[in-house]
């Protein structure tokens, strides 16, 4: 859940396609974002196998896998539209189900980005920034059938 005013508007990464400013300042190390399981979502590869291939893979590619609680976490807030960044300006804190953190001071304005293999266990394992088609997406269905 995002901790901080922020707005959503077309992002300056090159083929990201929107993307998500910080509508105030932020000094380093103020919270931007906290996993919450109040309002955020959880799901298990059994879940998303269920779902239409459309929205299966907007969650592997929107979501953040934890391959300790073995579940996704899709935002349902404008957090979504964090992207990722080499030299990202928030860092994250105790994985997929955890906080994002400013890593420096930000002005009102500036895109907020991370990197998806710092709260992506997936990202992390494989090198992959796009993890739509990664885990159980094609594997699983072929053991369902």
């Amino acid at each position: 859940m995002l901790l901080s005013k922020a707005k959503v508007a077309d992002s300056g990464i090159p083929d990201a396609g929107l993307g998500l400013f910080t509508s105030e300042p932020l000094t380093q190390g103020t919270v931007v974002y906290r996993f919450d399981q109040n309002t955020d979502q959880l799901l298990t590869e059994n879940d998303i196998c269920e779902l239409p291939p459309e929205r299966q893979d907007y969650i592997r590619s929107h979501g953040r896998y934890s391959e300790e609680a073995k579940v996704w976490a899709l935002d349902t807030d404008d957090a979504v539209y964090i992207n990722h960044s080499e030299k990202p300006n928030l860092r994250g804190k105790g994985g997929p189900l955890g906080e994002f953190i400013a890593a420096v001071d930000l002005s009102a304005g500036t895109e907020l980005t991370i990197s998806y293999t710092e709260i992506c266990d997936i990202s992390r394992r494989t090198g992959l920034i796009d993890t739509s088609r990664t885990l159980g997406g094609e594997r699983l269905q072929r053991l369902k059938r």
